[in-house]
């Protein structure tokens, strides 16, 4: 085994060992609930938003479970392909904000720091 190879398995168990929900990806009932997801709705939904089509690869879960199994079973999903999924979305829920604009240019999400009150950029 080569150092790459031994280092991704470290990284993995160190994930594992520190997110053990993510053994629920691999379950039937989260399988099922994705196949019946992307049966559904088989284009990516962020962008279609974007006025892009797309097929659907992953499904996201809308609100983030953070390891609550009722939320991961039976909160709600959105279709999406992995671009999407790996770029936008993985990256606003470590931000804690997205980063779309409106078209004047002002940030629509309401976490976003510019947009809570207080912020030395209110207007």
């Amino acid at each position: 085994m080569n150092r790459r190879t031994a280092q991704r398995r470290q990284a993995d168990k160190v994930r594992r060992d520190s997110k053990p929900w993510r053994k629920w990806y691999f379950t039937p009932a989260w399988r099922i609930r994705r196949a019946e997801q992307l049966y559904r709705v088989p284009y990516c939904e962020p962008c279609k938003r974007m006025g892009k089509t797309r097929k659907a690869t992953t499904v996201n879960h809308l609100t983030p479970h953070h390891g609550d199994k009722e939320i991961f079973f039976h909160g709600p999903l959105e279709s999406c392909c992995k671009n999407c999924h790996d770029q936008f979305i993985q990256r606003a829920e470590r931000r804690g904000f997205r980063q779309t604009i409106n078209a004047e240019g002002w940030p629509t999400d309401p976490e976003h720091p510019f947009n809570k009150a207080g912020s030395k950029y209110q207007v």
